[in-house]
């Protein structure tokens, strides 16, 4: 058994014991019919529901990764190929059609604090010393006058 599952154990028993000694019973109580579990477990459902609505009032940590999601706020990376594009992940989130996309700000000293966005086959992780990394030349523009 792992870890997890044993944790699991744990709190299914811990919970048991807090029935029983605040109801003086515990699932094996023979009291109630179907209809009346149904509606202790609705119960439970719509409690459910109020936690998770107020769970929704609090942001996520700064790094938070989605399941599916390549790269979090945060993450060092660098572009793949072409020029080369340096830089910290600022923002990630998906498309209408559900694809990941990260906008990321630019580390490279010419052209530090440009965002451009990229999908996740374009990116790489970088290291922390990462600054100029990737293959061609880095990325610059000419200021519009």
């Amino acid at each position: 058994m792992t870890e997890i599952e044993e944790q699991v154990i744990d709190l299914i028993e811990r919970r048991a014991a807090q029935g029983r000694a605040k109801y003086g019973v515990g699932m094996d109580r023979t009291d109630l019919n179907a209809e009346q579990w149904l509606q202790h477990f609705q119960e439970e459902l719509l409690d459910a529901a109020i936690y998770v609505e107020k769970l929704k009032e609090y942001p996520l940590p700064f790094n938070y990764r989605h399941p599916g999601q390549a790269f979090a706020r945060g993450d060092r990376v660098r572009k793949v190929k072409g020029y080369k594009f340096p830089g910290i992940v600022v923002a990630a989130f998906t498309t209408l059609e559900g694809n990941w996309r990260y906008v990321v700000q630019c580390t490279a000293e010419d052209t530090a604090g440009i965002l451009h966005i990229y999908n996740a086959g374009q990116l790489e992780a970088a290291g922390e010393g990462d600054s100029e990394a990737g293959e061609g030349e880095v990325l610059s523009y000419s200021p519009l006058l």
